[in-house]
């Protein structure tokens, strides 16, 4: 690794020149981290939320599906 850190490209739309010091490097990587991880958890609740939507759905679909059968005499196996 070069002490040119013109020669670096961290990422797209960083100021190379922002990362002087192992300290600010650091602290980049740190908010990346965070700024990821919030995406990945923000992610996982909506999965979550949707999944708990389809549970509740496919639950009242079984309840009817039990009803109808009630009505038409059918016995549910």
């Amino acid at each position: 690794m070069t002490d040119n850190k013109d020669d670096v490209t961290l990422t797209e739309g960083v100021n190379k020149s922002a990362i002087n010091t192992n300290d600010d490097l650091s602290e980049f990587v740190h908010n990346i981290l965070k700024t990821t991880q919030n995406q990945f958890e923000n992610m996982s609740n909506k999965i979550i939320s949707r999944i708990d939507d389809v549970s509740r759905r496919v639950d009242e679909l079984e309840k009817s599906i039990t009803d109808l059968m009630n009505q038409a005499g059918v016995q549910p196996d």
